[in-house]
């Protein structure tokens, strides 16, 4: 499972509808039971994946990034789906324009 107190009620693109739409959320935590590509535009901060054969990792969005992204191709046997899935801070939804001379820091941390 993915938890995150900003996921209840976040707005998250669903990539995997087709055409991909937005979509609303109505948990904190996301199970993976299915293939998932989802962009959660506006949240950002610690995210906590658990699983059932590790310990938990958080996922600390430390500076510059807006958004989390979640994706699994599960039910791919080829992608080793049983032991992928990626949780990442992200800058997906609106990009980040930089003039000549200007510079963006972006910086995550997993933690045991």
């Amino acid at each position: 499972a993915i938890k995150a107190p900003a996921f209840a009620g976040a707005t998250y693109l669903d990539k995997m509808q087709s055409p991909p739409a937005d979509v609303k959320s109505a948990s904190d935590t996301i199970s993976i039971g299915a293939p998932v590509d989802s962009v959660y535009a506006g949240v950002s901060g610690d995210v906590v994946l658990e699983g059932a054969h590790a310990s938990p990792l958080t996922i600390k969005n430390s500076v510059g990034w807006s958004d989390t992204v979640v994706w699994s191709p599960y039910g791919d046997e080829g992608m080793g789906y049983k032991n992928f899935v990626c949780v990442e801070s992200a800058q997906a939804a609106t990009p980040v324009k930089l003039e000549p001379g200007e510079y963006w820091t972006g910086a995550m941390e997993v933690v045991p």
